[in-house]
């Protein structure tokens, strides 16, 4: 058992505790509403808010415990290697992909993250599926359709392949370059930033609308406060 073995073993572990301490102190009941918002909230209103964080930071607990079980289990057993084993083969025998992609890992890269995240989409299905018809309907949030939840997972799909490749070939790339280049870390770092900087402004514009529906603010006191804000702050802000 070597350091880096331990090390994933404790930070894993480490990061579910924490999430586990914050969802616990999170689904504690509060009765009583405090006194700084009294004026603000109202009673019943605070207490079904509670009810419905408290309800959600439960089952986002049990939720990463499976998540976590199931990862700490597939990584003691072998299971990142063993997987490996069974991408490896069939990554060389698409010998109809550009060399560059066989050349530089590339293709053993797509299939490796891709059956991960499979499998994981696999173990959260459920999850996801109960948070959003049961828990979420129970308060009266749900306004998803089994064929909307469908659909938003299909375009997700569609949406990860289309710009997600991209970047990963990018980063498997240039991780390759750390056996002749100590920096290649800081060229993956620099690479990763840019596109989020990018989907900052990609995202609000065209991402987002597949996914929801966005009406402009009313005219009225509430847009013009906003608007008036944002020109004090010298903010561009455009579609409230």
């Amino acid at each position: 058992m070597n350091a880096w073995f331990v090390a994933v073993l404790v930070i894993t572990i480490g990061f579910w505790l924490w999430e586990t301490i914050v969802d616990w102190l999170d689904s504690r009941p509060v009765d009583k509403l405090p006194e700084e918002v009294v004026d603000v909230f109202d009673q019943e209103e605070y207490a079904k808010s509670r009810e419905y964080g408290s309800t959600k930071s439960r089952f986002g607990l049990l939720s990463s415990t499976v998540s976590t079980v199931a990862f700490v289990v597939f990584f003691i057993m072998g299971g990142f290697g063993w997987l490996d084993g069974q991408i490896r083969p069939l990554a060389d025998g698409l010998t109809f992909l550009p060399e560059f992609m066989q050349k530089h890992e590339i293709t053993h890269g797509f299939l490796f993250i891709a059956a991960l995240t499979i499998a994981s989409s696999i173990i959260g299905l459920p999850f996801q599926l109960y948070s959003t018809f049961v828990i979420e309907e129970k308060f009266g949030f749900n306004t998803t359709t089994l064929a909307t939840f469908i659909k938003d997972r299909v375009i997700g799909l569609v949406l990860g392949v289309i710009i997600g490749l991209p970047i990963l070939a990018l980063v498997i790339w240039l991780f390759g370059l750390a056996a002749t280049d100590s920096f290649a870390w800081l060229y993956v770092w620099g690479a990763v930033l840019g596109f989020q900087l990018v989907m900052m402004y990609v995202a609000p514009v065209w991402i987002m609308p597949l996914f929801n529906k966005f009406e402009a603010m009313e005219e009225g006191e509430l847009k013009e406060q906003i608007n008036d804000f944002a020109n004090k702050e010298k903010f561009a802000l455009q579609g409230v």
